[in-house]
Formats: C-alpha cells, structure tokens, sequence
C-alpha cells in the first residue's frame, strides 16, 4: 500500500466475516469459496459489497446449477475450468431474470423426464445441505481455534496492516 496505493488487491478466502474486516482496504475484491456465499450471511456479504461496490468473485464453479446461482446472484466472476458451459449457460439464462426463471423451468422439466423431479430434487437437496453443513463446521472449528490463538479476525488484520 506504501508503493503501489493504487493497485488492485484481491482476497482469496472462505470466511465472509474474515473478508468483511478488509473492506476499508482501497482496490480491494474478493474471490470467495462458492459455500460461503449461499448461507444467509453469504447473501448479506454479497448485497453489502454490491452497495460498497466491491467485486465478488467465486471458485470454482464447474456444476451448471451453480453456474446458474452465480449469475443469479449477479456476482462480478467466476472461476471455473468448464469455460465454455458457462458461456453456453450465460447465453441461454441472458440478463433477464425472466430468461433466467425460463431456463431453470426448462432444465427441471428435462431432468423430471429423465430421472422424476422427487427423487432428483430430494437428492440433491441432502447432498447440497451435507455439503453446506459440513464446510460451515470445518470453518467455525477454524475460526474459533484462529479466534483463541490470535484474536478477532479485526484485531488480526489491523495489526498486520498497522505493521
């Protein structure tokens, strides 16, 4: 910050309350775990860097129904290694988010004919709250055990930065 205050810095993190005590750094952006983001936290972090203007990006989205989540939440990028299903998949939701609701209708409807709705929505249901429950266990152990080591994430940060 002392040489170059002008260059852009990104955050590449899983803890949206880690990445909140950034946001007064100048240039700054975040390129977060997509698990971290679709809590109710993760929501509010996306809406409150909206309003700061601060670009999210997420990681990594290879899956087509998270590709579909991350242009519905309007996040600024992704990262994925399936660059050209994200393209198609931005072409077919458009900007609209009629377009968007249409082609969630339609993929579900093309999924109900081949495998029934229930039992694909109820599976991927389990395996999408199992994966979120575990990573938010994972990252509270984390937090709580950097938490008892070093302090809050703020008091963290500002030390670091104060040198």
């Amino acid at each position: 910050m002392k040489y170059l205050p002008d260059y852009p810095i990104t955050h590449v993190g899983v803890s949206t309350s880690y990445a909140r005590c950034l946001t007064d750094i100048p240039n700054i952006s975040f390129s977060m775990l997509r698990h971290a983001l679709v809590s109710p936290f993760g929501a509010k972090f996306l809406r409150d860097m909206r309003k700061l203007g601060i670009p999210v990006h997420v990681w990594t989205v290879n899956e087509e129904s998270w590709m579909e989540w991350s242009i519905r939440k309007e996040v600024s990028g992704v990262i994925t290694d399936e660059v050209d299903l994200f393209h198609e998949v931005c072409d077919r939701l458009g900007d609209g988010k009629e377009q968007a609701q249409v082609g969630m209708e339609k993929s579900q409807k093309e999924k109900k004919k081949t495998k029934g709705l229930n039992s694909w929505f109820l599976y991927r249901t389990a395996r999408f709250w199992g994966e979120m429950a575990l990573f938010h266990i994972v990252i509270s152990i984390f937090m709580a055990g950097q938490w008892l080591r070093h302090g809050s994430p703020r008091h963290r940060v500002k030390k670091a930065l104060d040198g």
